[in-house]
């Protein structure tokens, strides 16, 4: 068996995709879906993104149901859909596409909690930190702003198919009374099935509901995927690989403009003295014209950093208070920092990056020309590290980690690991 994840954005891809690296399986993320499966060196579990999180809803449907036809999952295989655990996204037209592409008799599972990041799911609301997801600063993302916290509302707006309910009660009730539940659901025309799950106890017991049938599309965050990589790749976790090879100067590029992502750089230029803050002007590197003068002139100064005896650089957007974020076109400001990535790289100066976005991650890694990442460990809870694999940079060491993942220290402590 092989697992197929089919993500919205990559960092998504890449926090589902390292929870199966975790539990012993072979582990890639693949940024074409028509490169060779027979080069894939016989990956057991293999993630893809279609980076749809912020392009219009027949859009987002399109690319879903085209990336399922090129992966090609074999009778037998998991096939796994990646969401946001803030529902951020096309999460209704993706899992249209995804049913579509299945056929009829197919039933997704759809459980967003993440737990350990404080992201649950409860009464069919999702919470973050307590808070419905409507109530925080998701609800003010500039590229998918979330206006809806009820899970099975918002899926029943946004897709074709009947959508169903497995609250908590009926979880806790033990396998028996789960799968009842469910099945319930599934006969009365529920194609989509909402679950709660405020603890990983729920969510193993949902991984338990979805390997029990050959027709349940498992649709989640790193979550259910942990609790569905526990239970297919059962064996003794292997120890976190910490080699030589990553040790040495590190660049982060942070693209999000999450409070958690500010919180994270604050802490990081307070805590670690040999790191150096380069700021990056957003308006150059949103131009086409003026970007690479500007990656030219960040290089630059990391060049000097690193003279001066610094062992990391840190390179943010400016925080001019008289502009407003969203007069930047975010793709093309993730495509100046994927410039930025490409020229430091070609530097040959540093050792390892560290990518803080879905977006800017994605522009990083098609900047630098490789086919995939091989996954290798989860640093903490979402933040991924792997190895890029093809191109000129093979073998690079990166991190990627989603805006608003972790705590103030999140940065600090993955920047650590490489000195």
């Amino acid at each position: 068996m092989a697992v197929w994840i089919i993500a919205d954005d990559f960092t998504g891809a890449n926090d589902s995709i390292v929870r199966f690296a975790a539990a012993g399986a072979r582990s890639l993320t693949l940024f074409d879906p028509l490169f060779p499966k027979e080069r894939l060196d016989s990956c057991q579990a293999v993630a893809f993104s279609v980076n749809s999180r912020g392009v219009p809803r027949e859009e987002a449907y399109r690319l879903t149901r085209a990336a399922l036809q090129q992966l090609g999952p074999a009778a037998g295989d998991l096939l796994y859909k990646k969401i946001d655990s803030a529902l951020r996204g096309n999460i209704g037209p993706e899992l249209d596409a995804m049913l579509d592409g299945l056929g009829r008799g197919w039933t997704a599972l759809v459980a967003p909690a993440l737990p350990e990041n404080g992201r649950i799911t409860a009464g069919g609301y999702q919470l973050l930190n307590g808070v419905p997801v409507h109530e925080t600063e998701m609800a003010a993302d500039p590229v998918t702003p979330v206006r809806e916290s009820h899970l099975p509302t918002l899926l029943a707006a946004a897709s074709r198919h009947r959508v169903g309910y497995l609250p908590l009660a009926m979880i806790d009730g033990g396998p028996e009374r789960a799968a009842a539940a469910l099945n319930e659901q599934i006969a009365a025309g529920c194609r989509i099935v909402a679950a709660d799950a405020t603890r990983a106890e729920h969510l193993d017991m949902l991984a338990r509901l979805c390997l029990a049938s050959a027709a349940i599309l498992p649709c989640g965050t790193a979550g259910l995927a942990g609790a569905l990589a526990r239970r297919l790749f059962p064996g003794p976790a292997p120890a976190t690989p910490f080699e030589a090879d990553l040790v040495g100067p590190v660049a982060a590029l942070i693209g999000s403009k999450s409070r958690n992502a500010r919180l994270q750089m604050e802490r990081a230029l307070a805590d670690l003295p040999w790191l150096a803050e380069i700021e990056a002007e957003r308006i150059a590197l949103a131009a086409i014209g003026k970007r690479p003068p500007e990656a030219e002139r960040i290089a630059a100064a990391a060049g000097q950093a690193l003279a001066s005896g610094k062992k990391g650089v840190l390179v943010r957007l400016d925080a001019d208070p008289a502009l407003d974020p969203g007069a930047v076109d975010a793709s093309a400001l993730a495509a100046g920092l994927g410039a930025v990535a490409r020229k430091l790289a070609e530097t040959g100066r540093f050792k390892a990056f560290y990518l803080s976005g879905g977006d800017i991650a994605a522009a990083a890694v098609a900047a630098l020309d490789g086919w995939g990442l091989a996954v290798r460990a989860e640093l903490a809870p979402g933040v991924c590290l792997g190895s890029l694999r093809g191109g000129p940079f093979a073998g690079l060491p990166l991190v990627t980690k989603a805006g608003s993942f972790g705590d103030a220290g999140t940065l600090a402590r993955a920047l650590r690991i490489f000195q």
